[in-house]
């Protein structure tokens, strides 16, 4: 479990990877300069924000944005739970998901109101987590962001699964028509015999599941949308911190070889984040982020 949450922590993946290019660079040296111009740039930006949240009333705002984002929630519920754009949804599951889902965001006001107790301390680790670097900033800036909507990722978690199973229960009984049963030893789909009980049963779950599929399917998507763009915007921070440490290698590369020291250099670029959003954006669409 503590693994788990460790690999999710932007901060431990980027710490994870300045030790693998330190293992495996030709020239620590050049990793040792490329750290040392990020921590200055971190530097600048960190007395900048300190002149700017200086005269910020920080406790005030982080209390109006939480209970906006709760008002803004609740509405979006509430929208749901009624007749959202025209549509004739299951109104008792309806209902009940959408109040399992309203607890959840009381339960999150109550969470979040109890870190604001703390919120000096860790607006002062995100401020002094400029002088050891920009990237380390951007990924504590990706960890607070997680914490923060936890709760949005447990809507879409619970969304996920329901529409995941839904969808391969429907299948599954869409088989038992054609006479057909998926081999679990054999991993493939065989003709089976079914007797008129089990047609009938069959018949009965497949349409419930059926008319109640819509339903499942808009808080899916609704779920669905607001947890890509939360996604989106970890992901321009992150990619924020992966294109500084590019422009910085690439810079130190430049200069250490413009004097004529590059022997023995490795001055690859680190990976670009293309492939990494194209597989996070596949994901999201097969609906497999959790």
């Amino acid at each position: 479990m503590t693994n788990t949450l460790l690999e999710m922590s932007y901060l431990y993946r980027h710490l994870y990877k300045l030790k693998l290019e330190m293992q495996n660079t030709k020239s620590r040296k050049m990793l040792l300069y490329r750290q040392l111009m990020d921590c200055l740039l971190g530097l600048v930006l960190y007395l900048v924000l300190k002149r700017t949240i200086d005269g910020l009333d920080i406790d005030s705002n982080f209390t109006d944005f939480v209970l906006l984002v709760q008002d803004d929630l609740t509405k979006l519920l509430q929208w749901l739970m009624g007749a959202p754009a025209g549509l004739k949804l299951n109104e008792e599951l309806s209902f009940f998901l959408g109040n399992v889902f309203l607890y959840h965001v009381n339960v999150w006001v109550a969470y979040v109101l109890t870190i604001k107790t703390f919120l000096p301390q860790i607006i002062q680790i995100l401020m002094m987590s400029n002088i050891l670097g920009l990237g380390i900033f951007f990924c504590l800036i990706n960890d607070v962001i997680s914490i923060l909507s936890v709760h949005l990722h447990c809507f879409y978690f619970y969304a996920s699964n329901l529409y995941r199973i839904q969808l391969k229960s429907l299948m599954t009984l869409a088989r038992l028509f054609r006479g057909k049963k998926w081999n679990v030893l054999r991993l493939r789909v065989d003709s089976l015999s079914y007797n008129a009980d089990q047609l009938i049963l069959g018949t009965v779950l497949f349409t419930i599941l059926l008319f109640l599929l819509p339903t499942v399917a808009l808080y899916y998507f609704v779920f669905i949308i607001i947890r890509l763009l939360i996604s989106l915007l970890q992901m321009f921070f992150q990619l924020m911190a992966n294109s500084l440490l590019n422009k910085l290698h690439s810079l130190v590369c430049s200069n250490e070889n413009s004097i004529g020291d590059g022997n023995g250099v490795d001055c690859e670029p680190p990976e670009t984040m293309v492939d990494n959003v194209q597989r996070f954006l596949g994901k999201i669409l097969r609906g497999d982020l959790v």
